[in-house]
């Protein structure tokens, strides 16, 4: 059972048209506008198809500004304007408060139709966000953290909470993160900073790409390496790394103490470096 607020006057949400309608091949896009009410920490929940997601937090809002571009296609120019003139947001609220929100286009989405997304919001306590091409942004938020993109680069800046992240094709970029980390792509680097209070362990592969980790003060555990092709370098304080095996293309290292939770870095194609914050001394 969910609210759902579509283009209606409402207290609730308004919405606005801005922008031009752009014309190519027998495409037309249009920006539209919409303002949401804003339930404190409740989790966010994004699809679009052909086109980014960005999701940011803003303290200084007290609702949450949706900016969505339109693309449609048509037979003919008439019927392009048409069909991205009636193109939509389907807004809703559900009843465990995760507000979700994807696009509609009229008569089913069609080859080339597609919605770039940008959410600016107070807080969320949980983000999930999937697009079949395009690139995702979130930054500064909390909570379970769930990307999908089919094609399409991932960064990530200032979360708070577990992270899955895949992509078919793209970099992953993910900096000051707080909390355990799994991401994956098929083809771009990785590249993956902890906050100094993060101890929980990480998961990263890529099938083509470097991968570049530094953790904090806090960080604990075993970490292993394997790239089939490039070197593997840590970086550090000889005085946290309590245990090592190291060789060119794989191996592992303790950090601090071994609490039995492993981390892993995996590359088919690609350098690994890993480096513990604060400490310029290389160990290759």
């Amino acid at each position: 059972m969910s609210n759902r607020f579509k283009i209606i006057p409402a207290l609730l949400i308004v919405s606005m048209f801005q922008g031009c309608v752009l014309f190519h091949m027998n495409r037309a896009s249009l920006k539209k506008s919409f303002t949401v009410l804003h339930v404190p920490e409740s989790s966010l929940s994004v699809s679009s198809r052909n086109g980014s997601i960005e999701v940011i937090a803003d303290p200084d809002l007290d609702v949450v500004v949706i900016d969505a571009t339109f693309t449609c296609g048509g037979s003919t120019m008439f019927e392009a304007e048409e069909r991205v003139s009636d193109a939509t947001l389907i807004i809703e609220r559900t009843t465990s408060r995760t507000l979700t929100i994807r696009p509609e286009f009229p008569g089913g989405p069609r080859n080339g139709d597609g919605a770039r997304i940008v959410v600016h919001l107070p807080d969320a306590d949980g983000v999930e966000i999937s697009t079949g091409n395009g690139r995702v942004v979130v930054l500064g938020l909390a909570g379970p953290l769930l990307i999908e993109t089919s094609n399409g680069r991932v960064r990530v800046e200032d979360h708070s909470g577990e992270a899955q992240i895949q992509t078919s094709n793209g970099r992953v970029t993910i900096l000051r993160h707080g909390g355990p980390v799994e991401a994956r792509t098929s083809n771009g680097k990785i590249i993956l900073s902890l906050t100094n209070d993060v101890s929980e362990p990480f998961f990263l592969r890529s099938s083509n790409g470097s991968i570049t980790v530094t953790v904090g003060s806090s960080f604990n555990g075993r970490v292993s390496f394997d790239t089939s092709n490039g070197r593997v370098r840590v970086r550090g304080d000889d005085d946290r790394i309590t245990r090592e095996r190291l060789r060119k293309r794989s191996g592992y290292v303790v950090v601090g103490n071994d609490d039995g939770r492993e981390s892993v870095i995996d590359t088919s194609n690609g350098s690994i470096i890993f480096e513990i914050a604060n400490s310029s001394q290389s160990r290759d």
